[in-house]
């Protein structure tokens, strides 16, 4: 047997259990908010395991096992653990810059992770060892290059 908590105009929120699982079913117009209202934080718990901690004006913490994975701070985000991202290709790559889509890491194979500058592949490393496409630059002087034009030819600029 089932017994519901109905709240609201047209029972817009819905409290309720079945014989094995617990609901909160927002079914209005608008959105479930979860607020804090005098501060502290909100915490999602299993039994005495943390899932998710949202500390107001502060950090969001995900964690997997008890253990933080993913934290949120006035800087950016701090991961612990194995970051997993896709394999990534040229018009989706792995890793891009929001502002510039163009420049990415990716990693197109096994055992292979690229630079890619432009839109372009710049540097390779894989099994065999690091690979420079077309040119390296000296960093203090752009008009001195060293260029890889074909297999076993280098010149120099």
């Amino acid at each position: 047997m089932s017994i519901a908590i109905y709240i609201g105009a047209g029972n817009d929120l819905k409290l309720w259990h079945d014989t094995s699982n617990s609901y909160i079913d927002e079914n209005g117009t608008g959105q479930l908010h979860i607020r804090t209202i005098n501060g502290g934080s909100i915490n999602l718990i299993s039994g005495s395991d943390y899932m998710i901690q949202a500390v107001t004006d502060g950090a969001v913490t995900l964690y997997y096992d008890n253990a933080a994975k993913l934290a949120t701070s006035a800087t950016g985000v701090t991961v612990t653990g194995v970051l997993d991202v896709a394999d990534g290709s040229a018009s989706a790559p792995s890793i891009t810059n929001t502002g510039d889509t163009n420049t990415a890491i990716r990693f197109p194979g096994t055992d292979i992770f690229s630079i890619e500058t432009g839109g372009s592949e710049r540097v390779r490393v894989d099994s065999a060892g690091l690979k420079i496409l077309d040119k390296l630059l000296h960093f203090g002087d752009i008009d001195t290059a060293i260029r890889f034009p074909a297999a076993d030819t280098i010149t120099a600029e």
